[in-house]
């Protein structure tokens, strides 16, 4: 899993790491690698339980972007209540929905389709990283276009959900979470 940290201005951070989630969380969706350093990195990393409350402090105050957020959410969720932890409506926003309302007309609106319509450099595709700086740069795209359209306010761009009571999750940082610089 990697989430952008998105100012207005440009993605700031992302949280690339390799995270366990359990195979039967969210849709039932899991993406198994065959690449031998995938597995050997997802068989060395934590497991949710351990980090939940990193995630819940990164989460806090903030919107969640993906392509797709329905997936995301899910498994976020899922794997919150399996950690005894039961987030409010989280606050969220889908680069997919917005991509048919401020990107180009496509036949396919996947990440990788999208940023090729709008010159973003996709990485690597499923990559957690590489998704979350693609979905940040897209966010950032379709923010500006929303905006020249003088839309203002979160709903008007599809946000949904809300902001989380405080404290919603009591957890502890586990402190081994580190943040990185994106470049440029």
């Amino acid at each position: 899993m990697g989430w952008p940290s998105v100012s207005t201005r440009r993605p700031e951070a992302t949280w690339p790491a390799f995270i366990y989630a359990e195979p039967s969380c969210g849709s039932g969706v899991f993406n198994r690698s065959e690449d031998p350093k995938s597995v050997q990195a997802l068989a060395a990393a934590p497991h949710f339980p351990q980090i939940v409350g990193d995630v819940a402090a990164m989460l806090a105050d903030a919107v969640i972007v993906a392509h797709n957020i329905r997936y995301d959410s899910e498994v976020l969720s899922a794997e919150f209540a399996r950690a005894g932890f039961a987030p409010d409506n989280l606050m969220t926003l889908c680069t997919l929905d917005l991509s048919r309302s401020f990107g180009p007309s496509l036949p396919s609106h996947r990440l990788a389709d999208c940023a090729a319509a709008e010159g973003i450099d996709n990485g690597t595709a499923h990559r957690a990283e590489s998704d979350a700086r693609t979905c940040a740069k897209l966010l950032q795209i379709y923010l500006a276009r929303a905006t020249a359209q003088g839309l203002q306010w979160l709903d008007e761009v599809g946000v949904s959900g809300q902001l989380p009571a405080q404290p919603w999750c009591p957890a502890p940082a586990s402190g081994s979470v580190r943040r990185r610089a994106m470049p440029g």
